[in-house]
Order: C-alpha cells, then structure tokens, then sequence
C-alpha cells in the first residue's frame, strides 16, 4: 500500500482523493470529539451507552460522490442545483416534537424518497417512539400506535434495517418480544412478522437484489439464522456467531448466491471473556457443514466483505493489530502498510474494486490513508 495522505495530485484518482481527504479529517474530528463511532450499520451511536469497536466499517457509498449518487439519486438535481446557486444561502426548519425521550436515531430512505425515520429512545431502553416524515423533515408523524393493533405502544429496537435493493422495505424489530414489524410501502402500512422466542432475530442483513432472504442473529444465544420469505419461517445458519457486525451475505456478482460469511467463536473461549474467531462460509440449504474460509488465516479478530476484497484483522504476540486481504476470494495476504508507526484501528473501503483505500489510526493519534494495488496489498 501507498501512504497517499500528503498526495495532491494521484494519477486517474485526485478528485476522488481530494474528497476522501476531507472525510478523513471529518472522521478524525468525530473520533476526537470521543463520543460518536461510525458503525458499519450507518448510525453515529453514542458510546456512553454502546461499546465501540476497533475495525470500523464504512460502506464505499459513504465516501465518494459518485456512489452516493448511486445511492441516493434523489441528490443528483439538488447538487446540480447547488452548482447553479452556489451564492444561495442554505434553509433550515425545525419541527417540535414533543418527545421526552432521550435519544434519537433517524435513517434517510433514499432513492428520490422524501421519507425521513426518526426512533426515539428514553434513557432506560424501555420506551420508544417512531416517527415518519414525508417531506424530508418538514414535518413529522408518530407512527407506532399503528405498527401492532393489538399493542398500541411497542418497544422498538434501536436497530431498524433496509432493503438494499428496494428502500420501500423495511423491518423494524421489537426490543423485547420475538417479532418485527415489515413495511413494503415506505411505513405507510406495516405487517407484524411473529417469530419462536428460540428464534428471535435482533440483528438482521438483506441479501443485495431480493427482498425476502434476510439474514438475522439472536444477539442473546448467538445463533444465526436465515429466511427465504421475508420472516415467515427460519432456518438455522450456525452457532456461536460472533456478535452483531459478523455476518455477512457474499457479493452477488463475486460469490455463489446465498452464501453467507461468518465468524464463529469457541465457547469455552468466550466464557473466559478471551476469544478469538475464525472464518467460516455457508450455502444453501444451509443442512451441510459450514466451511473455514481459509484455514492459514486461522484465529483473528474481525472481517469485513467489500466486493472483491475481505479485510481481516489480527493480533500478534506483543498485542498488536496488523491487517490481512484477501483478493478475489484467494488466501488472506498481510497488507504491506509502508509505516513505522503503530496501529491502533482500521476503517476500510473500496474504489470500483480496482484499489482498496485504508485509513489507520496509529499509536501516536495520527491518522493516515493508504491505497494499494489492485490485490488491496
């Protein structure tokens, strides 16, 4: 890899470059500010109540302009507009609530949408309530009462997750009991998905290109599981999966359809607050032992799957994290990071799987970003 952070100029890639370098120093004055993380599930969560981890995850739509296009193509004529008004001041509203909760998470729907979800959560975890907005914020309405008819005022989950091919889909999991609430209309009419107690998915992902294969993890049991029709029936992926950023669905284009990544972890190891995991893949039907991606890669601390790339992190004896890639799905590498600083933390992305972009953390509080070769070495 190249350390590119003092680069003006890089061949095919400046503005790209350009850009990136005004998140890093976005992302280096949050994590100064010590009381937000960027999460791979998009939230800015407070750490007073949620433990960070060190491998963070940033999807490549978070960082280039062109992606976020792809993403949000709703932006497309307000940035042309921007362009062409570049004088205009900006405009603000404000909305009044009246809420006593004590938190708030909101997720922007996208893909031309005007809808806006707001949950909100009391300090206890005990009380929530959900808002939707039609007008990109103008307004808001208190939905819950109409997500169950039966209880008026159920206690949502924090985490509530979208449909990467469809952002009229969503799922809405309830805190305590085993069910979900699942919208196809953008939260204008919800159907209650109820699940076994044994069961009772808190964490779930959607398989890029189809709405109704979810994959979902009890976070008590950590056990995975998947379903093909939306929630309705389950079936056991595996156990001892390691907590609620592990797992991941394969790239569709790259990988076999289906087939999901996961860490596992040793019990014996986890009840002595002291484990490590391994690598492991599974594909339909899921009956069929699961996989070690790469036995040579063995015990490690965290994974994270971007298109042709899966980044791995490890420990060695003296404490300290190194990183390793594997590349169009052939055995884990070390990444050769041209630094005599030590590491501390990773965020990783990916520019059109041609290169990957890693940003390091080092010991002395500097932060740093490579680009390496098309092998992400």
């Amino acid at each position: 890899m190249y350390d590119v952070t003092n680069t003006t100029t890089i061949s095919r890639m400046s503005v790209t470059v350009r850009l990136v370098l005004v998140l890093v120093a976005l992302l280096v004055a949050l994590h100064q500010a010590a009381s937000l993380k960027l999460l791979r599930s998009g939230w800015l969560k407070d750490d007073t109540l949620y433990q960070s981890i060190s491998f963070s995850r940033i999807e490549p739509r978070a960082v280039f302009v062109s992606d976020l296009l792809n993403e949000f193509p709703g932006l497309k004529p307000a940035l042309e507009r921007t362009r062409r008004q570049a004088s205009s001041s900006p405009s603000s509203t404000s909305f009044a609530l009246n809420d006593t909760n004590t938190y708030g998470y909101i997720r922007y729907s996208g893909a031309y949408s005007k809808v806006i979800f707001l949950l909100t959560v009391n300090t206890a975890g005990t009380q929530t309530n959900l808002y939707r907005s039609g007008d990109y914020g103008v307004s808001f309405t208190n939905i819950e009462s109409t997500l169950d008819p039966a209880d008026r005022n159920p206690v949502l989950s924090i985490f509530f997750y979208t449909s990467p091919k469809n952002k009229n889909f969503l799922a809405f999991p309830h805190a305590t009991q085993s069910q979900m609430y699942i919208t196809n209309d953008e939260g204008r009419t919800f159907t209650k998905v109820t699940f076994s107690q044994t069961i009772n998915p808190q964490s779930l992902q959607w398989y890029p290109g189809e709405d109704n294969w979810i994959l979902g993890l009890n976070t008590q049991s950590d056990v995975l599981y998947v379903t093909q029709d939306t929630g309705t029936s389950w079936t056991l992926v595996d156990r001892y999966v390691d907590n609620i950023t592990d797992f991941q669905w394969g790239d569709p284009i790259i990988d076999p359809a289906h087939i999901v990544y996961y860490n596992v972890y040793n019990p014996t190891d986890k009840n002595r607050g002291n484990y490590t995991v391994h690598l492991y893949t599974k594909q339909p039907p899921f009956t069929n032992p699961a996989q070690e991606f790469d036995p040579n890669l063995g015990r490690h601390d965290d994974f994270l799957l971007l298109g042709r790339y899966i980044f791995a992190q490890q420990t060695d004896s003296t404490g300290n994290p190194f990183l390793k890639v594997s590349y169009n799905r052939m055995p884990f590498q070390r990444a050769r990071i041209p630094s005599t600083f030590g590491h501390m933390n990773y965020i990783v992305s990916h520019i059109n799987n041609l290169q990957a972009l890693v940003i390091v953390q080092h010991v002395q509080g500097q932060f740093n970003l490579y680009l390496s070769d098309s092998s992400g070495v």
